[in-house]
């Protein structure tokens, strides 16, 4: 994902995850990448130029709500404290698909590092569904 946090600030994510599914209940492990860029000053308090980058590593947790041949809606919840000891680092998802539509809206919390503030974006896309 890249999100425009505001017009001075943006945010580049990247989640990799790995699912065990036992029946509509999804258990796995994600690692996160986030790079935070500031392009002039900003309400982050960054100064202009700046870049900062965070890894993180934890458990998942899936729903599915709807999961048949046709459509799709799980619910997921990502904790990423580890590598990082960010321990409010957490991210949530809603997925879902139909026939060869598909969507993703993804909020969560944003921070450079253990001294500065809490921030929250919010993301979405919207795709073709492949089946298989």
């Amino acid at each position: 994902f890249l999100i425009a946090l505001d017009a001075k600030t943006y945010l580049v994510q990247a989640s990799p995850e790995i699912r065990y599914w036992l029946s509509l209940l999804g258990i796995g492990l994600a690692f996160d990448y986030q790079r935070i860029q500031t392009v002039s000053s900003g309400p982050l308090g960054a100064p202009a130029g700046t870049a900062s980058d965070t890894i993180g590593l934890g458990p998942t947790l899936s729903i599915a709500a709807v999961d048949s041949p046709t459509a799709r809606l799980l619910f997921t919840v990502r904790w990423t404290p580890f590598l990082n000891e960010q321990y409010e680092r957490v991210t949530g998802e809603i997925e879902g698909g139909y026939e060869f539509f598909s969507f993703a809206v993804q909020g969560g919390v944003v921070k450079q590092n253990r001294s500065e503030p809490l921030g929250f974006f919010v993301a979405g896309s919207l795709g073709v569904r492949l089946r298989w």
